[in-house]
């Protein structure tokens, strides 16, 4: 994650004008795909995804800290801290709260699974109105100082995604301001959603990433392997399993893509990101589990580790990851 952030990598896609590297969602998937080759998750936000979700319905102040953040670390500024213990895909079920009280603004309940709490400065929590005017428009998004009284953040453990924290966030009457809420009261979820759309299209890219890895890593095998005389890529079997992943790989490449132009022309991502997402993340694992199948023991070793043992691990929650059309 340093490298890519020293080389500039990891601003891709943010505006000129904090700093970044312009470039349309095409160009930012195939950089994500490219890097997801050396088969671990290094991008699980972008900068730009970001910065843009800030540009789109947040405040001026909010916008300059996401940029401030972002310029002097190279990583995003926020965590999205949406999932809880009974709402994932569900989050209309989430039960954390919002309460005002001599005007100021309290919020209580756990969040889980919250990617890069730890290490990011700051939180965007959506949170349930105690005393909804309107029970359809009940979720607000708040933006919260990681440091502040009455958080507690516990990460998790992994078998694998060690480049950032997976945390459960505790929320213990956290006090923020009327100036803290990110977009309209009451539209925090249609806000999430376009999270979302762009979460499932970086999962996509991801997996197609991952899936390149473990072929080119099971083809580099089966023309080294020898057995009963010749490398074991001569033998039949081998080259259909290896043809067959190479068109799924190509399969998948050209879904991100086409969800990558609609991004860029401003069209709606709903169905086409979740679809690419579903496709991608399930395909990855078929091509990663023929790569098992040609390479063996060699996937499970630690010492020397394979990059298909790292894609292995990493597709696996990629596929478990927010579906939802």
């Amino acid at each position: 994650m340093q490298a890519l952030a020293e080389n500039g990598i990891s601003m891709l896609g943010v505006p000129e004008e904090f700093g970044g590297i312009p470039a349309d969602y095409v160009t930012q998937m195939l950089a994500l795909m490219e890097i997801s080759k050396c088969g671990a998750p290094a991008f699980l936000i972008t900068n730009g995804q970001c910065i843009h979700s800030m540009r789109r319905f947040g405040s001026a102040e909010q916008l300059r800290k996401t940029a401030e953040s972002t310029l002097a670390t190279g990583d995003p500024a926020y965590a999205l801290a949406l999932t809880e213990p009974g709402a994932g895909s569900d989050n209309n079920s989430a039960t954390t709260t919002w309460t005002r009280k001599n005007g100021k603004v309290y919020l209580n309940g756990q969040k889980t699974f919250i990617t890069g709490a730890k290490e990011y400065p700051y939180m965007l929590v959506l949170a349930r109105d105690t005393e909804p005017k309107d029970p359809k428009k009940a979720f607000t998004l708040w933006w919260v100082d990681s440091n502040k009284p009455g958080i507690k953040i516990n990460p998790l453990h992994k078998i694998g995604w060690h480049m950032l924290s997976t945390c459960e966030v505790y929320l213990d009457n956290v006090e923020v301001d009327e100036s803290d809420r990110v977009g309209e009261e009451g539209m925090g979820f249609l806000n999430v959603m376009y999270n979302f759309e762009m979460e499932r299209l970086i999962n996509a890219a991801r997996s197609t990433g991952f899936a390149e890895c473990a072929f080119e890593d099971a083809a580099r095998y089966a023309n080294q392997r020898i057995a009963f005389g010749k490398p074991i890529g001569h033998n039949q079997m081998i080259q259909e399993k290896l043809a067959l992943m190479a068109i799924k790989i190509e399969n998948m490449r050209n879904m991100v893509l086409k969800v990558a132009w609609q991004a860029d022309r401003e069209e709606s991502l709903r169905t086409s990101a979740a679809l690419a997402k579903l496709y991608c993340a399930r395909t990855a694992m078929e091509v990663i589990d023929d790569a098992i199948q040609i390479m063996g023991g060699l996937v499970i070793l630690t010492k020397p580790v394979s990059p298909a043992s790292g894609a292995m691990f990493a597709a696996n929650v990629s596929v478990a990851a927010r579906m939802k059309l």
